[in-house]
């Protein structure tokens, strides 16, 4: 996903901001590769179930976070059967807030005073900012993202919202999120999930280096650090690997733009399997293999 002219979308605004993703990485500043597992597709309904993410800072990981999150409700049997995570296994984890706080302070702990602009990679990343937007305004009152993204998906189907794959492959270089009718892949297809790898059903965290128990979680959830992490999605700069890779790699060489599919494209170590962290691994790794694709003396 390194495109010449490749871009970001700025959150703080209907601004769009270009960025060569083979500085994104490397550059000063924090980045954050993210991904959620969920309930359903609609983010106004749903809820997250599991949520990782790791943290790069001058072209090295140097923090991992992962965590179950309860969505005080009932998982369904699809995702069930999709993910691997059963209501056995949140049962005892952490609801949205302190999930959404201790993500806060995973994200503070490797923000300095010097790097104030975050940088959120994702795989459809407009899925999962959706989502933990809408966490985010489910806590409480809190300053409101300037650019709601959730209103994009406002009125779309289920079936059409998932993916997320409505970032034009348009000429210009701006990651934008159309309407989701308007993108062919946005289709689910069971066909091409990966067999799953379950992840043993604990709500362990890892967190700065440090593995904490889900005990300790109460204490976490205040304000200040949900507050963190609403600015600093207000503020970011986001970047699809979906959409990158659209622009890198020819339609018919990987069928639809699903992180399977391009991951197998790239021959990357860790493969997707539906649980968050394998997920976050395996799009950090075809970030760096797009970036590689695009320019080889990178």
């Amino acid at each position: 996903m390194a495109d010449r002219m490749s871009s970001v979308k700025h959150f703080s605004g209907e601004k769009f901001r270009k960025s060569n993703p083979r500085d994104t990485l490397h550059k000063s500043g924090l980045s954050v590769v993210v991904d959620v597992e969920t309930t359903g597709l609609n983010p106004e309904k749903e809820r997250i179930i599991e949520i990782a993410a790791i943290a790069v800072t001058n072209g090295q990981i140097d923090g991992t976070f992962h965590l179950l999150v309860n969505p005080e409700r009932n998982i369904p049997r699809v995702v069930e059967k999709l993910t691997g995570i059963r209501d056995a296994d949140v049962k005892d984890a952490p609801a949205a807030q302190a999930a959404l706080a201790e993500f806060g302070k995973f994200i503070t702990a490797h923000t300095s005073t010097k790097n104030t602009t975050t940088r959120i990679i994702g795989h459809n990343v407009a899925f999962d900012l959706a989502f933990i937007h809408a966490e985010l305004h489910r806590v409480g009152p809190i300053t409101a993202p300037r650019q709601d993204i959730r209103s994009q998906f406002a009125g779309s189907h289920s079936s059409e919202l998932k993916r997320a794959n409505h970032l034009p492959t348009h000429g210009n270089d701006s990651v934008k999120f159309s309407n989701p009718q308007s993108c062919p892949d946005n289709q689910p297809n069971p066909a091409n999930h990966i067999p799953l790898r379950r992840h043993p059903g604990t709500t362990n965290l890892t967190f700065h280096g440090q593995l904490k128990d889900d005990n300790v979680l109460s204490s976490h959830t205040d304000g200040e650090s949900i507050h963190k992490l609403n600015t600093c999605l207000e503020n970011c700069h986001a970047v699809c690997t979906a959409h990158l890779a659209r622009r890198l790699i020819e339609r018919e060489q990987v069928g639809r733009y699903r992180l399977a599919n391009v991951a197998r494209y790239l021959n990357t170590t860790h493969k997707p399997s539906h649980r968050a962290l394998d997920d976050v691994y395996t799009t950090y790794e075809v970030f760096q293999a797009l970036i590689q694709l695009e320019n080889p003396l990178a």
